[in-house]
């Protein structure tokens, strides 16, 4: 009898690496400031925050990308999540300055445009890789996949929501 591919335990040295990509994904948004720039002393806090609910988020995501990869259908789902609720509604903002916009430089525009086509695209693509995925998968992986990329979604546009009030001095 032949067996099925399928998800594997995941070795030591992916759990570590999973976790090394976090950080440096953290740090490199704390070193350029790609959020606040250089911001006053006073939005420490929302930036620390916001670094660690942002680093949390991608390593979150690199894991369902593991997990799809080793044919799991909640590593798809979860992806599918990933790709409509983050990196489309990046690609969503483009409506606040359409295409050529003046304030940014081209890579800009390019990047909200390369954003707002491959996130439901590569949703679109999960969710046919479902179909041809003959590993069983729980309801409730699937349903906590898009639980978990709410939550974070939430978590960041609270954050944000702080930043704002906080820079208006209603801190």
């Amino acid at each position: 009898m032949k067996k099925t591919p399928g998800p594997v335990g995941a070795p030591g040295w992916l759990l570590a690496n999973l976790a090394a990509m976090g950080f440096s994904l953290m740090h490199t948004i704390a070193d350029f400031g790609v959020v606040f720039g250089s911001s006053p002393s006073r939005l420490d806090a929302q930036q620390s925050v916001l670094t660690v609910l942002i680093g949390l988020m991608y390593t979150w995501w690199a894991w369902v990308l593991v997990r799809a990869v080793g044919g799991s259908r909640s590593g798809l789902v979860g992806l599918m999540a990933f790709n409509v609720l983050w990196v489309g509604l990046n690609g969503v903002t483009i409506i606040y300055c359409l295409p050529p916009c003046g304030s940014v430089p081209f890579y800009g525009d390019a990047i909200h445009l390369g954003t707002l086509i491959l996130g439901p695209l590569a949703a679109y693509l999960a969710y046919r890789a479902l179909g041809l995925t003959p590993v069983p998968s729980s309801r409730l992986a699937m349903a906590g996949n898009v639980v978990v990329m709410v939550a974070f979604l939430a978590g960041i546009f609270a954050v944000l929501a702080w930043v704002a009030i906080a820079s208006q001095g209603a801190f």
